[in-house]
């Protein structure tokens, strides 16, 4: 389990830091005692190649990755559904924890399609320590996060 789920799940706060570059900065925000870096694919030029450096870097330092995929609801619409492809993707490449930015409550429903390789049943979170094997939430507020907790760290 990852530091993240970790301190949640004892009832402590898990602190992070935004990242719009590479993996450089992530061995420093380790050091600081930072319990998980942020890459931002939405409103930075980073593409998936970074990504999975950050997070092979994440991972060598023991932070956990928690990205915000590239998604616009405002422009590209309510039936646009690349960004459950986009998570998806990210879990492919093992990030645990993913952001998006949807548009409708049918994308927002897309999301346990996508997790059911991640576990059978997907649940709301309701606390930190809810959190299980897969978990969604969805506030209605154009903001869905959606997280994966592997058993290695």
């Amino acid at each position: 389990m990852s530091r993240v789920f970790e301190r949640l799940g004892a009832g402590q706060m898990a602190l992070g830091v935004w990242i719009k570059g590479g993996p450089t900065w992530v061995s420093t925000i380790a050091r600081a005692g930072f319990d998980f870096v942020r890459p931002d694919m939405m409103f930075s030029s980073l593409d998936w190649g970074e990504l999975h450096n950050i997070h092979r870097a994440a991972q060598a330092v023991g932070l956990t990755t928690w990205v915000r995929v590239p998604a616009n609801p405002w422009l590209s619409g309510t039936e646009q559904l690349q960004v459950t492809v986009d998570v998806q993707r990210a879990f492919s490449i093992g990030i645990e924890i993913v952001g998006a930015s949807i548009a409708s409550a049918r994308q927002a429903r897309a999301f346990p399609c996508t997790l059911r390789q991640c576990a059978p049943k997907p649940r709301p979170v309701r606390s930190a320590s809810a959190r299980s094997k897969a978990a969604r939430s969805f506030d209605g507020s154009g903001a869905a996060v959606v997280s994966r907790a592997c058993g290695s760290a």
